[in-house]
């Protein structure tokens, strides 16, 4: 639960750094890198709903429905990242499309006079610069600093690490000189 706290508070932290281009209907939210973090920690779900619920609570113009619709596509976001975790690629789908499908309801929500589609085109531009775009290399280099500084990963198995293996140096190195 303590890496779950960490996930929600840097989520939070980086909404509110850079919060003047995080909110409405042309956002750009860096926090949003984050979202893939499910590929490496099952407890980055809970993380990233609470970081998500605070943020939009805290700092969100649009209310009830950011706290709720908001915080809804980016926790079926990370789940569905999380169930896909072993095809990467395919893992950014979920919160690009939770939030290209929920996001703009909150601004139609919000003002009649919004237009859903022009929203929602805005809000997939948005989602794919920073799922694919950011977040992918992002997850991974993660990974890869975790797998060479020796950390163990929280559901690792041989397809898990396999990528990897190859920029590991050998144990054996030292013994053959």
């Amino acid at each position: 639960m303590a890496r779950a706290a960490v996930i929600a508070a840097l989520y939070f932290a980086l909404s509110v750094a850079f919060s003047a281009i995080a909110f409405g209907p042309v956002q750009f939210r860096i926090s949003e890198i984050l979202v893939l973090l499910p590929l490496i920690f099952p407890e980055a779900i809970p993380g990233l709903a609470i970081g998500c619920f605070f943020t939009n609570f805290f700092f969100s113009p649009f209310g009830v429905f950011d706290m709720v619709l908001g915080t809804l596509a980016t926790l079926i976001g990370a789940v569905g990242t999380y169930l896909l975790r072993r095809r990467p690629i395919l893992a950014t789908l979920p919160p690009i499309i939770a939030n290209t499908l929920l996001v703009p309801l909150i601004f139609v929500l919000n003002d009649a006079s919004a237009i859903y589609y022009i929203a929602m085109f805005e809000i997939l531009a948005s989602q794919i610069i920073t799922c694919i775009v950011l977040g992918l290399p992002f997850t991974f280099a993660l990974k890869k600093a975790m797998i060479a500084a020796h950390i163990p990963l929280p559901h690792s198995s041989k397809y898990d690490t396999a990528p990897y293996r190859r920029i590991l140096p050998s144990e054996n190195k030292d013994d053959e000189d």
